[in-house]
């Protein structure tokens, strides 16, 4: 095992290094950081305990995080604000990620990665969370049971929501807010406590061919200025109304499947 106090138990500036098969933990900064020019692969380690973050991709960095277990840090599991120059941005693969003090993965600050086929569980704060312009595919993830809810995409990022499955969230599967314009498309959102999806305070974005049923709430709530794009969706099955237009909420609507909601198909 690999652990450090006070600084990061593996810093990488620079260079093509490969780490595998590791255990990493720290108790003062990031397990793993990855910063400068560093194109390094972290594969199948076990990442856990951070006492900051567990880890934290910045500067101009990019590279792969594939095949980890990464749990228990008391801000952010993943952190990303890296944005490469000609390069592809970081590629975060096929981890587990859980247990976080603050989000599962959180990308901001410009940053920009591509999320795929991870599995995050069980954070304090959002499963993911995508701000301060940040750009990022995420697509074929698995999120589930996070407090604060399943993604948010907040001010002014964009990038694509494809293909994930979002279920048994404690606020919305997915938030749009404060100028975000995320494409969400053929994502599943299911078994939330709080609302499906939450559009607000001016978010937008464009919303087709998902499946958001059984929510605890309404299945879309639009309001506080937002306007997102809304077709082709199926809502159905919501323990309020599959969708609530209030508050000054806009949108285009058009060609969804709206039934079996408790409290009807719209409201406005």
């Amino acid at each position: 095992g690999i652990s450090a106090d006070p600084f990061h138990a593996v810093d990488i500036v620079k260079g093509n290094l490969h780490v595998k098969n590791c255990v990493i933990s720290s108790r003062s900064q990031a397990c793993v950081a990855i910063h400068g020019d560093a194109n390094p692969i972290i594969e199948s380690c076990k990442i856990k305990g951070g006492s900051e973050v567990g880890i934290l991709v910045s500067e101009t960095a990019r590279g792969k995080i594939i095949d980890n277990d990464i749990e228990g840090s008391e801000l952010a599991n993943i952190e990303v604000l890296a944005r490469p120059h000609l390069h592809a941005p970081i590629q975060i693969d096929g981890n587990r990620i859980k247990h976080g003090g603050l989000h599962g993965i959180v990308v901001h600050s410009d940053g920009e990665a591509i999320i795929k086929r991870n599995e995050v569980h069980e954070h304090q704060g959002f499963g993911m969370k995508l701000t301060q312009r940040a750009s990022t595919e995420l697509e074929a993830n698995i999120v589930s049971m996070n407090h604060l809810g399943g993604i948010e995409v907040s001010d002014y990022a964009s990038g694509s929501l494809v293909k994930n499955r979002i279920y048994g969230n404690k606020g919305p599967g997915i938030m749009i807010t404060t100028f975000a314009t995320p494409i969400v498309k053929e994502n599943t959102i299911l078994d939330g406590l709080g609302v499906g999806v939450h559009v607000k305070s001016e978010g937008a974005g464009t919303l087709t061919d998902n499946w958001i049923f059984q929510n605890c709430k309404s299945g879309v709530l639009v309001e506080l200025g937002a306007n997102p794009t809304f077709k082709d969706n199926r809502v159905y099955e919501n323990k309020l109304e599959g969708i609530l237009v209030q508050e000054k909420g806009k949108g285009l609507f058009e060609l969804n499947e709206i039934y079996n909601n408790v409290l009807g198909g719209i409201t406005i």
